[in-house]
């Protein structure tokens, strides 16, 4: 289980390691606030199988073995998604001994907007069979 760590805050050049299993693509970006490398590919029913190849994948671009910090989205989206990046980023975070946080997926859109608008603002996702998911952002 990943929790809210509210002591989690990464310093300017800690090395991050963070991704998204959630949704229709699989997004894993590795770096620091300076300089990172991304990978974005389809990731409907394959995050099981892609995620661990392409976090090796950047770790070995930026030439590093791990980590000092791992964040992944706990959702809202793909049920199977979200277990498979909460289950990974738990594994790596013991196995290499480093803090891990969870985020949201709609926060981070947010994020983008946040810039944006200063009235409030509505962030949504087609969940799929009738359903959203939503986050309203009441300040900015």
């Amino acid at each position: 289980m990943i929790r809210k760590n509210d002591n989690l805050h990464p310093e300017e050049g800690d090395f991050v390691l963070a991704f998204d299993t959630c949704a229709a693509y699989l997004c894993v970006t590795a770096g620091t606030s300076d300089r990172h490398s991304s990978l974005v590919q389809p990731g409907a029913n394959r995050s099981s199988i892609d995620l661990v190849p392409a976090i090796q994948s950047l770790l070995e671009k930026e030439d590093r073995r791990k980590p000092d910090y791992i964040i992944a989205t706990v959702g809202p989206g793909s049920f199977t998604g979200s277990r498979i990046g909460v289950s990974t980023a738990r594994n790596l975070a013991m196995l290499w001994d480093i803090p891990v946080a969870g985020f949201y997926s709609l926060q981070f859109y947010a994020q983008s907007l946040l810039s944006q608008y200063d009235a409030p603002f509505l962030v949504s996702i087609d969940g799929k069979q009738s359903k959203f998911y939503s986050l309203l952002i009441a300040d900015s």
